[in-house]
């Protein structure tokens, strides 16, 4: 495998103040519409957690999650592992982090998507290269950027 970390790493910017960004993220309605969820619940009393179907080059599975970490304007992290439509589910889950900095006018956001070695081995190639996809190619990030600014 050609990263060896297992790792994807995106940065993006958005050119809103970190209030904006902030409470975009901590707003369950807003971050629905994101990820265009079923559910979206930020509570880490209760392990908030949200899923929302996904469709892979056609093959239909639910994204699970559950919010693991808050640290004020500067992380925000949750688990993420997949339901296939037989009710299959991952035996064990990545995690997704997105780290804040106020960098020029605007918010630096780096998004990192791990833990990916501890997935079944005849999965573990297959889910990696999707999730590269999907954070670098499908839109997503470009998505939350464009309904944060939107937003303001």
């Amino acid at each position: 495998m050609a990263d060896e970390n297992l790792e994807i790493v995106r940065e993006f910017f958005i050119p809103a103040s970190m209030d904006s960004v902030w409470n975009f993220l901590l707003n369950e309605k807003k971050m629905t519409t994101w990820l265009n969820a079923d559910e979206f619940v930020i509570d880490l009393w209760e392990s908030g957690g949200f899923v929302f179907p996904y469709s892979f080059g056609g093959r239909e599975c639910h994204i699970i999650g559950e919010v693991t970490i808050l640290l004020d304007r500067k992380k925000y992290a949750f688990t993420w592992w997949e339901r296939e439509e037989s009710g299959k589910e991952w035996q064990t889950c990545t995690t997704v982090a997105l780290n804040l900095q106020e960098k020029d006018e605007g918010v630096l956001i780096s998004l990192v998507h791990n833990g990916f070695k501890y997935l079944p081995p005849p999965i573990v190639e297959d889910v990696y290269q999707r999730y590269s996809d999907y954070w670098g190619n499908s839109g997503s990030l470009e998505y939350l950027a464009a309904l944060i600014i939107a937003d303001n």
